[in-house]
């Protein structure tokens, strides 16, 4: 049930890029590769298994305070989304209460194209300005383009971790002295 009404928004999103030009090998594409991933899709969060995956690792610029935003004044109705959002996504375990973090960003409740539809986003700029940036895998992909192998060598740091390791190779001492 759910999966033929997910199928059905996939399938309205496809026709939707083929209005708006989308070549017609990519449609082929999408029609051949829609069905056999749809169950990578949600319509709405629901009772299924989350995704496991690393925690992010954020990099801090030296010398950055945290940044803690208030929150904005929100209309009744935005309020009353967020709560519902929130609660949802807690109980959901996709969030979780943390009145020790010394970092917040203040949440903006947009409208979708939908009428009446709100999403909620963060107003990430201030931390942002705090943090590295992080690597765009596109841009680091380029310079694999038609290799085949590859790999990276990091000889700056580390070699104290590797001294002692199994992998580090101590030649023989010559004991006697002859050559």
């Amino acid at each position: 049930m759910k999966r033929d009404k997910v199928f059905g928004i996939l399938m309205a999103k496809v026709a939707e890029a083929e209005t708006r030009g989308l070549a017609p090998r990519h449609l082929e594409r999408l029609e051949i590769l829609l069905p056999k991933h749809v169950d990578l899709f949600r319509e709405d969060l629901g009772d299924h298994a989350l995704v496991q995956v690393y925690p992010l690792k954020v990099r801090i610029k030296p010398n950055s305070v945290p940044v803690k935003c208030g929150m904005r004044r929100y209309s009744p109705a935005h309020v009353e989304y967020m709560r519902e959002h929130v609660a949802a996504l807690r109980a959901n375990s996709m969030v979780y209460l943390n009145n020790r973090s010394t970092w917040a960003a203040a949440p903006r409740i947009v409208p979708k194209k939908e009428a009446g539809a709100l999403r909620m986003t963060i107003d990430s700029r201030p931390m942002n300005a705090c943090t590295e940036p992080m690597p765009n895998l596109d841009s680091a992909m380029v310079c694999l383009v038609g290799v085949t192998v590859y790999f990276t060598l990091d000889c700056t740091e580390g070699e104290e971790l590797l001294h002692d390791s199994v992998w580090c190779v101590h030649p023989d001492p010559v004991i006697d002295g002859s050559d």
